[in-house]
């Protein structure tokens, strides 16, 4: 999946305020630096809303498979958020 399509998908969908902009745009940061499967596994479930069925079938593998790459990469999509959020504290 391209980051494109998450850029796309974001830029489609009506931001309430500014700070909900920001959040979007740091969520797509995020979403760049982890590793294409797990990027593909979230952008698939969680932007396109695919069941973890069909996602796992677009990816060709099987739904555990599907599931671990998405916990693997919720976990390292908060902490890459987490750090992102205490520098952006630490600047002020």
């Amino acid at each position: 999946v391209d980051i494109n399509d998450v850029e796309l998908i974001a830029a489609h969908q009506p931001a309430t305020d500014k700070q909900q902009q920001d959040v979007t745009v740091q969520v797509q940061i995020a979403l760049q630096q982890l590793p294409e499967n797990q990027r593909s596994a979230i952008v698939l479930c969680y932007y396109q809303d695919m069941t973890n069925r069909e996602a796992a079938n677009v990816l060709n593998i099987s739904v555990s498979a599907l599931e671990s790459l998405m916990a693997r990469g919720r976990r390292k999509l908060k902490k890459i958020l987490q750090t992102q959020s205490d520098d952006l504290l630490g600047e002020i």
